[in-house]
């Protein structure tokens, strides 16, 4: 009977991933980044051969990847993204790349095989090591809403980059001064640091 009164929908609130994804775009664009967004199902050129992982390369075996029957990956990593904007916008160029990303993990409390990524890339003169540090430092401020954050940078080993860091970011439950957290982690020192893997 159309002439009833109707039923309310409850609305649904945002999925969290994708608020938190939202932040960090808006944060990065107000910094004169671009948004880009690519294929999930990739070509190896674009996920492996043109980011310096050729056939053979260990890091391969690292991703864990889905090859497909026609001969594309379900992409790894969002750095396929790099390669097209390189490719369509050439340099001076300022991306951040979110993204779905998959790899053939054994499903458990803590894996899954699909995970959000976001990277970034800088292409222009007079860009360093520094800049990195300060986007990466706001970006963690923004997103767990404090000024009282310290980050520092360690060297890394990805074999796919060279040189390849590591960042650390200082405990926010504590402020460094030894919380089952930091000891839990290992980051006891003058800061605690919580880990943030950052391969360049």
């Amino acid at each position: 009977d159309i002439s009833l009164p109707s039923v309310k929908i409850p609305v649904g609130a945002p999925n969290i991933l994708e608020k938190i994804v939202e932040e960090i775009e808006e944060l990065l664009m107000s910094m004169g980044y671009d948004v880009v967004d690519g294929p999930e199902i990739e070509e190896d050129k674009f996920n492996f051969e043109m980011l310096n992982i050729p056939k053979g390369h260990p890091a391969r075996d690292m991703q864990d990847t889905y090859y497909l029957d026609n001969g594309m990956v379900l992409r790894t990593q969002t750095s396929d993204n790099q390669i097209h904007a390189m490719e369509n916008y050439g340099a001076p160029l300022r991306i951040c790349a979110p993204g779905r990303t998959f790899r053939n993990e054994d499903l458990d409390a803590n894996h899954e095989n699909t995970f959000f990524q976001i990277e970034g890339m800088v292409i222009d003169e007079d860009v360093s090591i520094e800049n990195l540090m300060y986007i990466m430092q706001e970006l963690l401020k923004s997103i767990f809403k404090t000024d009282d954050l310290k980050v520092r940078l360690r060297p890394g080993f990805f074999p796919f980059t060279e040189p390849s860091y590591e960042m650390d970011m200082s405990c926010l439950i504590c402020s460094g001064k030894g919380c089952p957290t930091c000891k839990n982690a290992g980051w006891i020192e003058p800061v605690s640091y919580t880990h943030l893997t950052l391969p360049t």
